[in-house]
């Protein structure tokens, strides 16, 4: 039986996060999508999760800032690793209620989701008991730190000028 998520708005650094909430008991997963895509991708995995595992599974989907229907800051500096990375780690320990490092979520992210995972899980390993990272945006980080942006990295604004309208 699959369990449909609810919707949620949840609060983390100063903005609004949508979210999908699966009700559920342990573990607590916590899903971060990729550039341009939303929590409502999660929807297939978790209720492949649950169909196949008949697990209780506890599980929220974010849109992450500037995605969905979260506050999109207009400013290019919002957008920055360490911002998203923050939010993540915000966002997980929501999830269990800040509560004890025997309350820690499993995070599986996406691209850039499974990036602002990682940097979350460096920033605040107590929050996280796991990580699945498929296809993480790896790079060496130049010296100067516009580079830590979406906005203000030449490197990954070429690349998305690069990709293409249709598949």
């Amino acid at each position: 039986m699959t369990i449909e998520p609810r919707e949620r708005t949840l609060l983390a650094n100063g903005l609004r996060f949508r979210a999908l909430e699966w009700e559920g008991s342990t573990p607590s997963a916590l899903f971060v999508h990729a550039t341009s895509f939303c929590a409502d991708g999660w929807r297939p995995v978790v209720a492949e999760i649950q169909r196949t595992t008949r697990a209780s599974l506890h599980a929220l989907a974010i849109d992450q800032r500037g995605h969905g229907g979260s506050d999109a800051p207009p400013d290019p500096a919002a957008y920055q690793w360490t911002r998203l990375a923050e939010d993540v780690a915000a966002l997980a320990a929501s999830l269990t209620g800040g509560a004890a490092a025997q309350s820690r979520v499993v995070g599986v992210g996406h691209s850039s989701g499974a990036t602002s995972l990682l940097a979350a899980a460096g920033m605040h390993p107590e929050r996280f008991a796991a990580l699945v990272a498929v296809e993480p945006v790896l790079f060496d980080m130049p010296a100067t730190s516009d580079a830590d942006s979406f906005a203000g990295s030449s490197f990954l604004a070429k690349a998305a000028r690069r990709r293409r309208e249709r598949f």
